[in-house]
């Protein structure tokens, strides 16, 4: 357990996770290339598709207006792509069991939030699997098609294994125990947004109510002022009266002032626990560096000793 689990205990261990980054990195990039047009082959046009859909009673693929779903109904990916993700799929299976099989508390192996990851994407891949040696069923039924979708969706989420190497980096430790220490005001940030958010979804309604071409209801306004607020600003909707324009800009300063004040408590929180990280790091080091000096004068000691005699 301590080979997966603790990085930098020995040299199989720091082997195993260099090993185990390069295949979580590998199987994101193999996510991607999922998507990519110029990685497929087609071996069936869409028309085809839909009268032999059609005539066999399927009615899955028909949306030719939508070049995704053409894409993905029609094309293929190379047999090299498949392989590679059959073999994750046994290598992540295998490796999340034998680390449940070896571990002392398996209570607390289920509790940990990347294992609970790592369950739900082994059941997510195995589900696509499953669905892919039974592709009339995904043809035949809008639920197979869409828990076959789901699949490859969650799926995407692998890379999320690589937080692993946290055990290894004390800085992304202390950043992670920071925003820990800090979640009820980070919760207390949510619930301030969303309620900022909701008023400035209202006022921008109103404050354009004479413009027929603007905001048709407080529904758009609420997203007009989340893109506000965190001064993303896509530019999709946007004011055009001066009282909106009045209220664009009071909603961005109030956007600016209530995500910069957390930003401190965490960064003050992530600053005194870096300096503990530091002082215990300091300490490990003169701890260790005494008993080597102790076992050296102890060894000297019994030469000396053994000498003599």
């Amino acid at each position: 357990l301590s080979v997966a689990e603790e990085p930098l205990t020995s040299t199989p261990a720091k082997v195993y996770n260099i090993i185990y980054i390069l295949v979580v990195v590998l199987s994101a990039i193999m996510a991607f290339l999922f998507t990519c047009e110029e990685m497929r082959e087609q071996y069936i046009d869409i028309d085809t598709l839909i009268n032999v859909t059609t005539s066999a009673g399927f009615n899955v693929y028909t949306d030719r207006n939508n070049p995704k779903n053409v894409l993905h109904a029609t094309t293929i990916l190379p047999i090299w792509w498949y392989t590679l993700d059959r073999f994750f799929l046994v290598f992540f299976t295998l490796e999340y069991f034998i680390r449940l099989i070896v571990c002392p508390s398996k209570i607390e192996f289920l509790k940990n939030w990347l294992n609970i990851m790592d369950l739900i994407l082994n059941v997510s891949m195995w589900t696509r699997f499953c669905l892919e040696m039974n592709i009339t069923l995904v043809m035949n039924s809008y639920t197979a098609a869409w828990i076959f979708g789901m699949s490859y969706c969650t799926i995407s989420l692998r890379l999320i294994r690589i937080f692993r190497i946290y055990k290894q980096y004390l800085e992304l430790r202390v950043l992670l125990l920071s925003l820990k220490t800090s979640f009820k005001e980070l919760l207390l940030l949510l619930v301030t947004f969303i309620v900022i958010s909701a008023l400035f979804a209202n006022f921008i309604y109103y404050a354009e109510f004479q413009e027929p071409s603007t905001f048709p209801s407080s529904f758009s306004g609420l997203w007009w002022s989340v893109v506000t607020m965190t001064t993303v600003g896509y530019g999709d909707v946007y004011p055009k009266s001066t009282p909106g324009k009045i209220v664009g800009c009071l909603c961005a300063v109030c956007g600016l002032l209530i995500l910069a004040m957390p930003i401190a408590i965490i960064a003050t929180n992530f600053s005194n626990y870096y300096q503990k990280m530091k002082d215990i790091s300091k300490f490990k080091k003169k701890v260790n560096s005494s008993s080597r000096q102790n076992k050296i004068s102890v060894s000297a000691v019994r030469n000396k000793v053994f000498n003599n005699c």
